[in-house]
């Protein structure tokens, strides 16, 4: 993925079209996966799933199986909370 994403911008394709078919491509993957689990919820947190387009994307695609932070933030914030709560 990272040779496309290093040659596109050779072939004089835009920026934005290269960033959506990276976060598609990321979109895919985790599709891919959830679809080895059957029907079982799919946890997404983290930094990279506070991206709003990629949160629509597996919006789109999985429904109400894709399971996210709503109450705390996905990132280090949810992290420490963690650590308090197990501390």
């Amino acid at each position: 993925m990272l040779r496309l994403i290093l040659a596109d911008p050779m072939a004089v394709r835009p920026s934005a079209e290269i960033a959506r078919a990276f976060h598609a491509a990321v979109a895919d993957l985790v599709v891919a996966i959830a679809t080895r689990v059957d029907s079982a919820p799919v946890v997404v947190s983290g930094g990279v799933f506070q991206i709003a387009l990629l949160m629509e994307m597996l919006a789109e695609r999985l429904g109400d199986r894709r399971w996210f932070n709503r109450s705390v933030p996905p990132n280090d914030g949810g992290l420490s909370l963690g650590q308090a709560a197990l501390a």
